[in-house]
């Protein structure tokens, strides 16, 4: 009882201290959700369908497995837990919980809507106000269990390990225990830091000393063997957790949850070190690396690890799988693997292309490394899989989330249904839609700079910087900046790599100021005054990229940024909107020859001198017959990839050189 109200008076002055500035305390390169409002109909509307969907959800179910680890039965029995991955031996039971709080969370910060935001909050403090109840029926427990909630169906899991025993999380792997328990961590974590739930902060801090205490009776090597199967990026929480609180334990616990044979790997730039591994089990790993390099760099004094050697295996990870291992809609592998070196092919013949989670930690890692250095490069791929994977994996209709985006030429993708599907990318899917307004802006630590990262129609008002952004990109070719606010300071415009000539950027109408620095920032430094206007000119043109480890068999057409694809037919969409089966997620329709796709003849030049665009408001494109393998095919109408739904598609087309 007595570490129990320490901890409670701890967490106390954490609230006091902290209370409003937990996202800039976190994150201080990025500004609060709450400081920018969406102003394109193209992310808002998928903002604010999410938030619809976010309701729809049976929150009592959704907390079924906390309460019966609990020991609540009559819980249990008037809230049946769901079965799609929670049944049988496969038992994941409690990660879309997690992210749903941090769901909540993060789209009651974005929502500018007050009514959905009363909604939202009142929502998400019913849930941690019920998981807190969970959470302190552990209270007085001596087995290991201090502190602990969470959903795993057999509680020896934790209480063996307590002892040092790792007989019954072997046996159990399969359900992946610490990639379950990440989510919660987490989802306490953001219900604190994007809704300032107090009461999650409590829990927050009570689950990070259960793991503390959990792993206290396992000697390095013994934890090191855990951490070869799946725990998400169990290190990032701790890494946050030592910010917050400033607790010494928490910076080691997340040294000691690092797992090193990914930091060693990556060291060297082992070409093939990741082919073949699971992707998503290692991207949020890189992600725990990098958050805890930021605090070793600052806090190095008895260090496992040097904060150099965890950066420079994250930039590593960055480089390789963006590099290499990156198709054109930013996503990456197949089947949830990254592939071997030439075996490329495997993206256009399998129907399991990349898989939404991986991206949505892709997007985390590449935000953490641009806020230590703010290198346009990370920028240019956020912008690249955002709008084509991202956005593209949210049915405009339903609101339902894609598992796999099949890159199988004239296949098609797969949506969840509410309280049906609960895949891993149902809880990641949960959150992207209300990080649309994370990245558009940043600053530096100095707050001397504001770095225009992505061009959206958007608002940001801070103590400091006040920027109103008008555009209709990718629709338009340029972007308008309006100062709300007079200060001096930078105003760093992006140059992205895809605008390779005629980037222009003017100051209320003044001579152009030229740049040729494509993958940079044009930086201006002046004092600037309420009403300046910054117009920026992009143009877009048309290019082409090859699949990679592929040679050039198979292209993908882009205008600028943006994947143009095209739907091809509707039919057999077998299992097109998911239901309760273990592998529903997955697209099984009948495939369609890969023979029998349309093909382009005559290379890249015949292509595009075919290529118009016949609505530029759409970005529609035709291309003429002259083009085509079979001219049939030019009825097709390519557009941006991320409008098509619940249709065959095709993204990657074959050419014929000749």
């Amino acid at each position: 009882m007595k570490r129990f109200f320490l901890r409670l008076i701890l967490c106390t002055v954490c609230c006091l201290a902290i209370t409003g500035h937990a996202q800039q305390k976190l994150y201080p390169h990025l500004f609060n959700l709450n400081q920018v409002t969406l102003e394109d109909d193209l992310f808002r509307h998928a903002m604010v369908l999410n938030d619809s969907v976010l309701l729809a959800y049976d929150v009592d179910r959704l907390m079924t497995p906390y309460f019966r680890q609990a020991g609540d039965t009559l819980w249990a029995a008037q809230h049946p837990n769901f079965d799609n991955w929670g049944s049988g031996s496969f038992r994941l039971d409690g990660h879309v919980g997690g992210h749903y709080m941090s769901a909540l969370a993060l789209a009651w910060a974005a929502s500018d809507d007050r009514a959905m935001k009363k909604a939202l909050k009142k929502r998400l403090d019913y849930m941690v106000d019920r998981m807190a109840e969970c959470q302190a029926v552990f209270d007085h427990n001596t087995d290991g269990l201090y502190g602990y909630i969470g959903g795993i169906p057999d509680n020896s899991v934790w209480t063996e390990l307590y002892r040092g025993n790792t007989r019954a999380f072997d046996r159990h792997r399969g359900w992946v225990p610490f990639y379950v328990m990440h989510k919660i961590y987490e989802g306490f974590l953001n219900a604190w830091v994007y809704a300032g739930n107090k009461k999650a902060l409590q829990c927050f801090i009570k689950l990070c000393d259960w793991g503390v205490n959990l792993i206290s009776n396992l000697d390095d090597d013994t934890l090191q063997r855990i951490l070869d199967t799946e725990h998400g990026g169990i290190c990032e929480v701790y890494a946050d957790a030592f910010r917050l609180t400033g607790d010494e334990r928490y910076l080691l616990a997340a040294q000691r949850f690092t797992h090193r044979t990914m930091v060693e790997g990556m060291l060297t730039k082992v070409e093939f070190f990741l082919n073949g591994r699971h992707a998503n089990t290692q991207v949020p790993k890189y992600v725990g690396f990098t958050r805890t390099a930021q605090e070793l760099a600052a806090h190095p004094a008895g260090a496992l690890y040097r904060a150099d050697d965890l950066h420079r295996a994250a930039e590593n990870f960055w480089q390789d799988v963006t590099w290499r291992r990156t198709v054109v809609i930013g996503g990456n592998s197949v089947n949830e693997h990254f592939l071997q070196g030439g075996e490329g092919v495997h993206y256009i013949e399998e129907n399991n292309g990349p898989e939404s989670c991986n991206t949505y930690n892709m997007l985390k890692l590449t935000t953490d490394l641009f806020a230590d250095d703010h290198q346009a490069k990370y920028v240019d791929f956020y912008e690249k899989a955002l709008y084509n994977h991202i956005l593209s994996t949210q049915n405009p209709h339903t609101g339902g989330y894609v598992y796999f985006t099949s890159l199988r030429p004239q296949h098609y993708r797969v949506y969840s249904q509410v309280n049906e599907a609960m895949w891993c990318c149902v809880g990641t899917g949960m959150e992207n839609h209300s990080k649309y307004g994370m990245f558009i802006y940043a600053q530096d630590a100095a707050r001397d700079t504001l770095f225009v990262n992505l061009f959206v129609s958007s608002t940001l008002r801070d103590k400091r910087f006040v920027v109103h952004q008008t555009t209709r990109f990718p629709y338009e070719e340029g972007t308008t900046l309006t100062i709300g606010k007079s200060g001096t300071y930078t105003l760093a415009v992006r140059h992205p790599a895809w605008c390779t000539e005629g980037y222009s950027i003017s100051i209320n109408g003044g001579p152009a100021i030229g740049d040729n620095r494509k993958c940079s920032y044009v930086c201006i430094t002046r004092t600037w005054q309420k009403g300046d206007r910054i117009d920026v000119r992009m143009p877009m043109k048309l290019a082409f990229d090859t699949c990679p480890q592929y040679e050039d068999n198979y292209i993908a057409i882009l205008y600028g940024p943006i994947v143009l694809a095209a739907a091809t037919e509707t039919a057999d969409l077998t299992g097109l909107f998911a239901g309760e089966g273990r592998w529903d997620h997955e697209a099984r329709g009948p495939q369609r020859p890969l023979e029998s796709a349309p093909m382009f003849k005559g290379g890249v030049e015949l292509l595009f001198n075919s290529m118009h665009c016949t609505d530029p408001d759409q970005l529609h494109f035709s291309i003429d017959p002259p083009a085509w393998q079979n001219p049939e095919s030019a009825s097709l109408v390519l557009q941006p990839f991320f409008k098509i739904h619940e249709a065959r598609y095709m993204i990657y087309w074959k050419m014929n050189w000749r």
